[in-house]
């Protein structure tokens, strides 16, 4: 099997099982300026070659895990969540299928959670809130309309490939060649003037897909969901991109859970993109869902 970098921001979307698949294997050799308007989790960037990396996701708390890794050691994270865990009486293995016969040992596990999520709703640091993130259903992360984290306790705990994956993040986002953003991907295009950028640059773009079911297609960070709209506006930037030479690949879908994308087919045709599909859905549509079919739009 492949061998490649973990993020260790848990993100729902990430790429992992299309790295694994061969989804890096199509972008350019040689890559100068890489540019990820969508970056979630960055484990994509985390394993791509690029002599300078733009990353950006509109998602604040995102951003804040980026600088987060930029800010602090390993070592330092590492012991603060331990810590934490054990202050808090958090749980320091898995949930086994059989352990949900024994509520008072779940009824203890949710109420440790409860106990920090309160803490961080408190605190606001962001060394709390990535620890919920360990621990909270599906590693998911959701607030309510006060700004309150609302996710509900999981079943996981912090594993020792964890670790491994905080050593990597820190390594990654503090090398002085990646550059870490915040703003929506239409301002991101304008103020880093992507369609004007110089030779070797690749521009990946991983939008929240249409028609499937992920947190982050309720929302876009603090402003609107992802619409056909926004979809459109998108597609103008692609279409960009090409008029001045500039290669981007997208990921998408074609169709999912009874939804047939046409637009997005009739805009591929259209515009004579080369399309990969992949044997199956491997990351928001959702893990089995053998109908998926997800693609890598390429204009090169």
């Amino acid at each position: 099997m492949i061998s490649i970098k973990i993020s260790p921001i848990f993100y729902m979307g990430a790429k992992r099982r299309l790295i694994r698949k061969g989804l890096i294997d199509f972008f350019p050799e040689n890559i100068d300026r890489y540019y990820e308007p969508f970056a979630g989790s960055c484990i994509v960037a985390m394993n791509v070659k690029a002599n300078n990396y733009y990353l950006n996701d509109i998602d604040k708390h995102l951003y804040a895990l980026y600088q987060m890794f930029k800010t602090y050691t390993a070592s330092d994270l590492i012991s603060y969540i331990e810590y934490n865990i054990e202050q808090y009486k958090l749980p320091q293995e898995g949930t086994r299928r059989e352990d949900f016969q024994n509520k008072e040992k779940i009824a203890e596990y949710k109420k440790a959670y409860n106990i920090f999520r309160k803490h961080y709703n408190f605190s606001g640091n962001i060394i709390d809130f990535y620890i919920l993130t360990i621990f909270s259903f599906s590693h998911q992360f959701r607030h309510n309309a006060n700004g309150e984290y609302n996710m509900p306790y999981g079943n996981d705990f912090f594993r020792p490939s964890n670790k491994e994956n905080i050593y990597d993040g820190c390594i990654f986002f503090t090398q002085p060649n990646v550059s870490l953003y915040s703003m929506s991907f239409e301002n991101f295009f304008e103020y880093k003037d992507i369609v004007h950028a110089p030779d070797n640059t690749f521009v990946y773009l991983d939008p929240p897909y249409l028609h499937t079911t992920a947190v982050y297609n309720e929302s876009r960070g603090e402003i609107n969901p992802w619409t056909s709209a926004t979809e459109a506006t998108l597609r103008h930037y692609c279409e960009l991109l090409t008029q001045h030479h500039i290669n981007f690949a997208m990921s998408n879908v074609f169709a999912n859970r009874g939804f047939d994308n046409v637009s997005l087919k009739e805009w591929c045709a259209r515009n004579s993109y080369n399309v990969h599909h992949f044997d199956h859905c491997y990351s928001a549509c959702g893990k089995g869902n053998s109908r998926t079919d997800e693609v890598l739009i390429m204009n090169y």
